[in-house]
């Protein structure tokens, strides 16, 4: 109407009469509003008294419009809507369970768990469903459900900030889930939640914290007599002796960790996030021989932590050579799954392993080889945005930076920096 005082209209000649066809109009069946109409009536229904009836017929509208695992993000979306009118129902249990853990994240376990997540990387989405089961973002739950969901929203919560970059806000949901888990004696969900804040505490430096964190894990995890998830925090314990420059050690958990895990399931390497921390370890001697090599620092000023192992170009080679059989092999397995983290973590690895040997083999840098450096790492920035998964983004980032520093390529380095 604006644009038409001032002229700026397009002529669409005298009204027609509109002719409907159901096969053209798709929107036909659905039921929407724009947000703030539904606000407003939202609004309206509370002051007469007859929010939770409309509400309800609502929630049962939007899960029965729907498959039942429907595909995509626009397929979930009514679900998502779902969850909300379900708690302004009252039907918290109900929206927690029935709609947001069993369809939309498609259960917690087996091959299509976290299906919103992994597959999709709709971690805002998910926070926002897990919102309406709050009475005070990230503190406090609505009162009508029971401790164990109480424990499992909470830590729900904090795996969705955490991607979000929201890193500090997380730490408070996941401490209050650890607290209920060890009131309930639960030591199984208790050396999770220790599992995953350690894995928190580290993402933001705080390794003095994460140490302290993994005395408690162990604990748990011993009470709780589960080998899988000796395997999970037995990683996570080497991660945290990785990252505290205690190379041997980190070496040594690992191994039990993956000798652990060839009990439980069919491949004997860990993958995922703990595969990465492995191939950290493995490859932590070769990446500071090659920043040796490129910034030519005499070799006396060698880090005394690492094995002896460090010194030679041959032994390095094999170093990359079983990294890269490793990352494969992983990469292959959480492709068929389509894990979106866990596909850019590999590509990362993959990245590393061909720029260190091109570094070590290669005086000129030959041009493919650095070629084939950045199609993986920019597979592995592609992958991890999608995922949504920004506090991994610096893994990549940092040796993309080194790739446009060894091409000359300085604006561009700079921008990764940055």
């Amino acid at each position: 109407m604006a644009a038409g005082k001032q002229g700026r209209t397009t002529n669409l000649g005298p009204p027609k009469r509109f002719e409907y066809s159901p096969s053209r109009l798709i929107l036909h069946f659905t039921l929407d509003a724009h947000p703030l109409l539904r606000e407003y009536y939202d609004a309206q229904s509370q002051e007469r008294g007859t929010a939770p009836p409309a509400h309800a017929r609502l929630f049962e509208h939007l899960c029965a419009s729907v498959p039942y695992w429907p595909e995509g993000r626009e397929g979930l979306l009514p679900l998502y809507q779902a969850v909300a009118h379900g708690c302004k129902a009252g039907c918290f249990e109900e929206a927690r369970a029935r709609v947001y853990r069993d369809r939309i994240l498609r259960g917690t376990d087996g091959v299509h768990a976290y299906y919103s997540t992994k597959r999709l990387g709709l971690h805002g989405l998910d926070l926002a469903a897990v919102a309406c089961f709050f009475a005070e973002p990230w503190r406090r739950l609505v009162t009508e459900l029971g401790s164990s969901a109480q424990s499992w929203l909470l830590n729900e919560a904090a795996f969705r900030l955490r991607p979000l970059n929201r890193l500090v806000e997380a730490q408070e949901p996941m401490r209050a889930a650890l607290e209920i888990d060890v009131q309930k004696h639960d030591w199984g969900n208790a050396a999770a939640q220790a599992s995953n804040l350690i894995e928190l505490e580290l993402i933001l430096g705080d390794v003095s914290a994460a140490e302290a964190t993994v005395a408690q894990s162990v604990r748990f995890t011993n009470l709780s007599g589960v080998t899988k998830r000796r395997v999970l925090n037995g990683s996570t314990h080497a991660a945290t002796r990785l990252e505290a420059g205690q190379f041997e050690a980190s070496r040594k958990l690992f191994a039990e960790a993956e000798a652990l895990q060839a009990a439980v399931q069919p491949t004997s390497l860990l993958y995922s996030t703990r595969g990465y921390h492995l191939c950290e370890l493995l490859l932590a001697p070769t990446e500071q021989f090659t920043w040796r090599r490129c910034a030519d620092f005499p070799s006396t000023l060698a880090d005394q932590s690492l094995p002896a192992s460090a010194s030679k170009p041959v032994q390095h080679l094999a170093i990359l050579a079983d990294v890269e059989r490793r990352a494969k092999q992983t990469l292959a397995l959480v492709t068929r799954a389509n894990l979106l983290l866990d596909i850019g973590l590999d590509s990362i690895t993959l990245g590393r392993v061909v720029l260190f040997r091109a570094i070590l083999c290669d005086s000129k840098l030959d041009t493919e080889n650095l070629r084939q450096v950045r199609k993986h790492l920019d597979t592995a920035l592609d992958t991890l945005r999608q995922a949504s998964t920004s506090h991994h983004l610096p893994r990549a980032l940092l040796s993309r930076t080194w790739l446009h520093a060894l091409r000359g390529e300085w604006d561009p380095a700079c921008e990764r920096l940055d």
